[in-house]
């Protein structure tokens, strides 16, 4: 929907570094990680989509898949 797709986003990156709280990608950006997001197949230096949302001033990524190219 319209107004889903204007809350969600999907910056494609290279991973700078992840842990179980946070996940920054190459070009700077920060996410703060969802409850029970599951990143440990993702290391440094993955190329990644990143589905995130606004949430108490914080981005907040609730999903991220391996980018494709």
């Amino acid at each position: 929907s319209a107004a889903a797709a204007a809350r969600s986003y999907f910056p494609t990156g290279a991973i700078a570094s992840i842990n179980a709280q946070e996940v920054k990608l190459a070009n700077g950006d920060t996410f703060k990680l969802a409850p029970g997001l599951k990143t440990a197949s993702f290391k440094a230096g993955e190329k990644v989509k990143v589905l995130w949302s606004m949430k108490d001033g914080a981005k907040l990524a609730n999903h991220i898949n391996a980018a494709k190219n």
